[in-house]
């Protein structure tokens, strides 16, 4: 049994906030999310050495996009899934502009799988995929659905692909777990 408790500790009065707490002053609720937020060097570690397995997609080069794009907007809070209009773990195709979920987890969290069954439903010809809350100036997660490939990939095209759906990298924060992420939470668990 895992039992986890988050507290505060003033010393040397020895006061305990339990956490969250939302009266604690801006500042030190501002220094309580960052340290909780940090990640330690150990996961950036194994972050790194997943990233440098990836293989650039073949697909990148000469990838189909769509003319007369739609734009998508960068704002997540207006991001939703075609499909189910779920808000998180949202998939842009970067052919077409499809937005949709990533594939249901065996303990039910992800998405509808909504992103996988479009690639599907267009003949499999749009195989390039990019994680919409994990875009940033460094890069975001890119998966491909081709059946070569099906696996996380990298695309050094992914500026230009994202500009062409109005989507400016340089602009971008991270609003999501990248799938390393969530890789190194699970094997914890």
């Amino acid at each position: 049994e895992v039992r986890e408790q988050l507290s505060l500790l003033a010393v040397p009065e020895n006061a305990e906030v339990d956490l969250p707490c939302g009266d604690l002053p801006l500042v030190v609720g501002e220094c309580v999310k960052a340290v909780l937020e940090h990640k330690d060097g150990h996961t950036e570690s194994l972050i790194s050495e997943w990233k440098e397995e990836l293989v650039t997609s073949k697909y990148a080069d000469a990838l189909i996009q769509l003319p007369d794009p739609k734009p998508v907007s960068s704002d997540p809070s207006k991001w939703r899934c075609a499909s189910c209009g779920a808000k998180t773990n949202l998939w842009l195709n970067l052919s077409d502009g499809y937005v949709g979920c990533g594939r249901r987890n065996f303990d039910g969290s992800g998405g509808c799988g909504a992103a996988l069954t479009h690639f599907e439903a267009t003949g499999s010809i749009y195989p390039l995929a990019v994680k919409l809350g994990t875009i940033t100036p460094k890069g975001a997660d890119v998966f491909c659905y081709a059946a070569d490939e099906n696996d996380m990939v990298l695309d050094p095209a992914l500026s230009r692909h994202l500009q062409h759906w109005g989507i400016n990298m340089l602009e971008m924060e991270k609003t999501d777990k990248s799938m390393a992420e969530l890789q190194i939470d699970l094997n914890a668990k």
